[in-house]
C-alpha cells in the first residue's frame, strides 16, 4: 500500500536542514513531475543571493478545456529547530509579489508554521491571487514522501519500509534506467513474503538480478506461476523498446533486460511444455 512505505519516525528531521532539505525537496519536486529543475546551490547562507527561492521548477496543468497551461513554481527551503517565525514568511511572500512571471511558492521547512502565520498567509492570498502560496510543514511533508519514497532514500534507507524500498527500485528502473544493487537485491528477497508484486515491480527485481551476474541466487521466478510468468513476460516485451531507448540516453546497457526476457521465455516454455530448457541452454549462455 502507497501510506506503507515510508516510516516517517526514521527521517531526521531534526538535522534536515540547509542542504539536505532543498535536496530532498529536489528530488520531491522531480517525482511529483516538476519540469526544468533548477537547484540554487548556494542559497541562504551558503553564498551566492537566491533571490527568494532555493529551486525551481515548471509544471503543466491540465485546464478543463482540454489546453495544458504551463505554470512556475519557486520552492524555499526553511530548515529550523523550532517554528518558522513569522517574519521569515511574510519576507519570502512579499518578495514573491513582484514576480510577474511567478505562479506558485512553496515554502518548506522540517518543523512547522504557526496559526498565526498561516491566518496571515490566508488573509494575503485574499488580496493577492498570484502566486498562490502553499506552505509545507514536517506534517505535509510527511504526506508527500510517503506518496513518492524515491526522495527519502536521499536521507535514509531506514526510512523505507520493504514496500517501500521496491517502490524506490521499481521508479529507478524504469524512470531511470538504473538497476538494483546487490545489498537491495538481498534485503527485498529477505522481505519478499511482505512484498506486493505487480509486473513492473517485477521485472525492475528480476533484471537487476541479471544485471548483477547470478539470477539463481535468489529464484523469483518460483514466486509465479507459469499465467503469472506469462502476463509478465508479455509486459516486458511491450516495454522493451522503451526501456531499450530510455537506457540508451542514459548510457546504461540494456543487455540485461533482453537476457532478462530470453530467460522468462525459457521458464514459459519450461512450465508449459515441461522441458528442462533453462537447465541445459542457461549454462551455455544462451541466456
Amino acid at each position: 500500500m502507497k501510506d506503507d512505505l515510508v516510516l516517517p519516525t526514521q527521517i531526521p528531521w531534526k538535522t534536515l536542514k540547509g542542504k539536505d532539505l532543498e535536496e530532498c525537496l529536489y528530488w520531491l519536486i522531480d517525482s511529483i513531475g516538476g519540469k526544468e529543475l533548477e537547484w540554487r546551490l548556494g542559497g541562504e547562507g551558503d553564498g551566492a543571493p537566491d533571490q527568494g527561492r532555493d529551486l525551481e521548477a515548471i509544471f503543466h496543468k491540465d485546464e478543463p478545456d482540454g489546453e495544458i497551461s504551463r505554470q512556475k513554481w519557486w520552492i524555499e527551503a526553511k530548515g529550523r529547530t523550532a517554528t518558522v517565525a513569522a517574519t521569515s514568511v511574510k519576507e519570502s511572500i512579499l518578495n514573491a509579489s513582484g514576480k510577474k512571471e511567478l505562479d506558485v511558492l512553496v515554502i518548506a521547512t522540517n518543523t512547522t508554521f504557526s496559526n498565526p502565520t498561516r491566518d496571515w498567509v490566508k488573509e494575503w492570498q485574499l488580496n493577492h491571487p498570484r502566486p498562490i502560496i502553499h506552505l509545507w510543514d514536517k506534517h505535509n511533508l510527511e504526506r508527500l514522501f510517503s506518496r513518492h519514497p524515491e526522495a527519502v532514500i536521499r536521507l535514509s534507507m531506514d526510512a523505507l519500509t520493504p514496500q517501500g524500498r521496491l517502490e524506490v527500485a521499481k521508479s529507478r528502473f524504469w524512470n531511470y534506467s538504473m538497476y538494483s544493487d546487490r545489498p537491495t537485491l538481498e534485503y527485498l528477497w529477505q522481505h519478499r513474503v511482505e512484498l506486493e508484486l505487480d509486473y513492473p515491480k517485477f521485472l525492475a527485481i528480476f533484471i537487476s538480478e541479471i544485471a548483477n551476474g547470478n539470477i539463481m541466487n535468489r529464484p523469483w521466478t518460483n514466486l509465479s506461476d507459469k499465467d503469472l510468468s506469462l502476463r509478465i513476460f508479455g509486459h516486458g516485451l511491450v516495454n522493451l523498446l522503451f526501456f531499450c531507448s530510455r537506457a540508451s540516453k542514459a548510457g546504461t546497457s540494456e543487455t540485461p533486460y533482453v537476457q532478462g526476457l530470453a530467460f522468462l521465455l525459457l521458464i514459459i516454455l519450461d512450465k508449459f511444455l515441461l522441458i528442462k530448457s533453462i537447465s541445459i541452454l542457461y549454462p551455455y549462455g544462451i541466456v
